[in-house]
């Protein structure tokens, strides 16, 4: 076997690995061995094929198998023992693809691999780092508004014949334009095709809250079920943002909803907000957490300030590594790693590569960064750090769900996630997440937090 390193620039490399017979050849006799004990063919006894016919029939896959074996080890051995860091993963050049091969009488083989080199790395992070640290005070009026949130969340809603004038109004219909024309919607899977919205058989479908709309709310007052409404889209709701959230549709659909709707109301109600008891405190938190109104109010403070850490916290990540980028930007093999990423993602094109990749090579960027910094400061990640992490991420998803009630379960469903095999990527990207937040708390007094 011999095996030749050749640089081709800066940050890429060729390595050539050549096998004679020797090199092979005991491993393909094995597996010809193997296969005749395993095989079932027609004639023979179960593990009593000859070699010979296990070798005329199979072994040509089999010493092609074997002989790609052969490389790929000889590959992951010289670079292990040579200590060579390289991005990506090696790509077999296309000269030396499997398929240029007489496998049946050709002894010798050359097989040659491009790889991406790691550039050697020596970050810095110091008082030039500027980090805005926001506020994670909670204050009295953020909890009050909090429960009447919930309050509002947790309406009991009455049918009413007529719209009153009152701000827990809701109204809900269907709509279409007043031209009959319809608008054009790109499907969510299929953008080139487009489906009606807005005509008869085809509804839009509105649910209308007179407290959101207070200036315009006088077009409601007073009408009744069946009753319709004609209204300008962008009057009533300005921006995007509204019009994806009543509309039910994608925000980047939101544009195309321009000009005169007509509601057909179908349902008026309007909303009581419930009593500050011992069934609401049950609804929000759960059975029996609480039993007095200064403990919910407590428990509320508890999990907004909990709230607010955490977002704290992501703030200050988030400006931690677009500063570091900056400060300690490197160069990568971007050709090489656009062809890695295109032999490895055989269903993204080119143009999507090309459009994805300075954020991937910025997350590699990074990434790495991370990584020298941990070393330099001998930064490791236990079990339990990556547990603590994934009770935040855990307790953030049920704050932005609403599901309150399970507050304090967190650590179960990390331990659930932890012995699930299926949930390993997951759990490697928390271990990722836990090593950028052990990194910047080790680096925070040398950078400027203000």
């Amino acid at each position: 076997m011999e095996i030749l390193f050749e640089k081709t620039d800066s940050l890429t490399a060729l390595i050539k690995i050549t096998l004679s017979e020797a090199d092979y050849q005991e491993r393909v006799e094995k597996k010809i061995k193997e296969y005749a004990r395993t095989s079932h063919i027609k004639g023979f006894r179960p593990g009593k094929v000859p070699a010979n016919i296990i070798r005329k029939m199979f072994g040509k896959s089999i010493k092609a198998s074997e002989v790609s074996s052969t490389s790929a080890d000889a590959l992951e051995n010289y670079l292990r023992d040579n200590d060579i860091q390289i991005l990506g993963g090696p790509l077999m050049s296309a000269d030396t693809q499997n398929d240029n091969y007489d496998w049946e009488n050709q002894t010798h083989f050359e097989f040659a691999y491009e790889i991406g080199l790691r550039p050697p790395l020596k970050p810095t992070v110091d008082k030039n780092i500027v980090i805005n640290k926001p506020s994670a005070d909670v204050t009295d009026e953020q909890v009050e508004a909090f429960i009447e949130q919930l309050r509002r969340q947790h309406m009991v809603y009455e049918a009413q014949e007529q719209v009153p004038d009152m701000p827990t109004v809701v109204i809900s219909g269907s709509v279409v334009t007043a031209s009959g024309k319809p608008i054009l919607i790109p499907n969510v899977n299929n953008p080139e095709e487009k489906h009606e919205l807005f005509v008869t058989n085809s509804e839009g479908f509105l649910v209308v809250r007179l407290d959101e709309i207070p200036e315009h709310k006088s077009i409601f007052i007073g009408k009744s079920a069946n009753d319709t409404v004609s209204f300008d889209a962008r009057t009533l709701f300005p921006s995007d943002e509204q019009i994806s959230q009543v509309f039910n549709i994608r925000l980047e659909h939101a544009p195309l909803i321009q000009g005169e709707l007509v509601l057909k109301i179908a349902r008026i109600a309007i909303g009581k907000l419930p009593e500050i008891n011992q069934e609401f405190f049950d609804a929000i938190l759960g059975a029996q957490k609480v039993q007095d109104e200064a403990s919910f109010r407590a428990k509320l403070r508890e999990i907004k300030e909990r709230e607010a850490k955490i977002v704290q916290k992501e703030a200050m990540l988030n400006q931690f590594q677009d500063q570091l980028l900056k400060a300690n930007y490197f160069a990568l093999p971007d050709s090489f790693l656009k062809r890695w990423l295109s032999a490895n993602n055989p269903n993204l094109s080119q143009e999507e590569i090309d459009r994805s990749y300075e954020s991937y090579s910025d997350t590699m960027r990074f990434e790495m960064l991370i990584a020298e910094l941990a070393k330099a400061k001998g930064i490791d990640v236990k079990i339990a750090d990556i547990v603590s992490c994934m009770n935040d991420t855990n307790f953030m998803q049920m704050v932005r769900m609403g599901y309150f009630f399970m507050v304090g379960m967190e650590e179960s469903l990390s331990m659930n996630m932890l012995k699930d095999p299926a949930k390993k990527n997951r759990v490697d990207d928390f271990a990722r997440l836990t090593l950028l937040h052990k990194v910047f708390d080790a680096y925070a007094e040398e950078m400027t937090i203000q």
